[in-house]
């Protein structure tokens, strides 16, 4: 009994770190939880020493980045500017580069960085929007409007960059500049929802205009070289292919599944730059582009030299 007894013991010792740490998750969470209610009441001060202190002592990644995220708002809300951009800036790293959080809190910092004593005067050409100007950045609200007039004059140089997708010979081509618009696009629109979508839903039908163009130049190619394999009866007799034949049957099938995934990647790129409202148009961009998905990935399966073997008789 004495050796159950020690077992038992020890079992308990090994699940005293485990438990330590549940708990001190938990001390985390309930006093973020405290730290946030103070700001929310609009004790601004204290919820700024109390988050300090709290880092200082806190495990809990999500609870450190939580704090971190009043210690920025507690800054700018305390009109400390050029603190809270380091803050905000901080902030923003302890997200994965291109998710919401990470845009969002990089471009807060970036609205802070061009004010003049906490009002934003950015937006290029366009005149600041009333709430900006009424009232300093420490507003919740001027915030908000700050961050969409800067969404709103992003959105005003996508409408330029339409050349780029223009000079693409490549559904592939088309995908990779689109791609990089459309996330420019999903930016503004996770800034500013409200922003006019008419520039960006542009760059969707320009790219989509162009996945087509290339889709009938390149299949007019293809169904060509197709017709002189099938002129020749290769593909009845697949012992003929010469093995450079062979090779270049093989990129041609390659190039389709390529371009079908393309298409693909186009379809979901396409709801980047929607915005907010219904689009039909956007809607028939993205069903031709499934058909011209279909269609590269039925000419894939033409080019495939059919499997054959040598027979030897005696």
């Amino acid at each position: 009994m004495r050796w159950i007894t020690a077992v038992v013991a020890m079992m308990s010792l090994c699940a005293l770190p485990a438990r330590g740490a549940a708990l001190g998750e938990a001390d985390d969470a309930q006093r973020i939880a405290e730290i946030q209610a103070q700001m929310m009441a609009g004790n601004t001060e204290k919820a700024l020493k109390a988050a300090r202190a709290f880092l200082k002592t806190a495990k809990q990644d999500d609870a450190k980045t939580e704090a971190r995220q009043i210690i920025a708002d507690g800054l700018r809300k305390s009109g400390d500017w050029d603190g809270a951009i380091g803050a905000y800036r901080g902030l923003r790293d302890c997200y994965e580069k291109g998710s919401d959080e990470y845009v969002r809190y990089g471009a807060v910092a970036d609205v802070l960085a061009g004010s003049k004593d906490g009002v934003f005067k950015g937006g290029g050409k366009t005149k600041p929007a009333a709430a900006a100007e009424a009232k300093k950045l420490s507003d919740d609200e001027a915030l908000e409007a700050a961050l969409a007039l800067l969404a709103k004059s992003w959105c005003a140089k996508l409408k330029a960059k339409g050349t780029q997708l223009r000079r693409t010979r490549s559904p592939q081509g088309v995908v990779k500049v689109f791609g990089v618009l459309a996330e420019e696009a999903r930016r503004i629109f996770l800034l500013g929802p409200d922003t006019p979508p008419g520039d960006a839903r542009a760059l969707g039908k320009i790219a989509a205009e162009r996945l087509a163009q290339i889709q009938t130049q390149v299949t007019a190619v293809l169904q060509k070289k197709l017709g002189g394999y099938q002129a020749k009866q290769k593909f009845s007799n697949p012992w003929s292919f010469t093995n450079v034949e062979k090779k270049d049957v093989k990129n041609a099938n390659i190039m389709c599944k390529e371009m079908a995934a393309a298409e693909k990647e186009f379809q979901a790129a396409l709801a980047n730059v929607t915005g907010s409202g219904e689009w039909a148009e956007g809607d028939s961009f993205r069903s031709e582009s499934t058909e011209r998905a279909t269609a590269y990935e039925q000419l894939a399966g033409q080019f495939v030299v059919p499997a054959y073997s040598w027979g030897i008789g005696f």
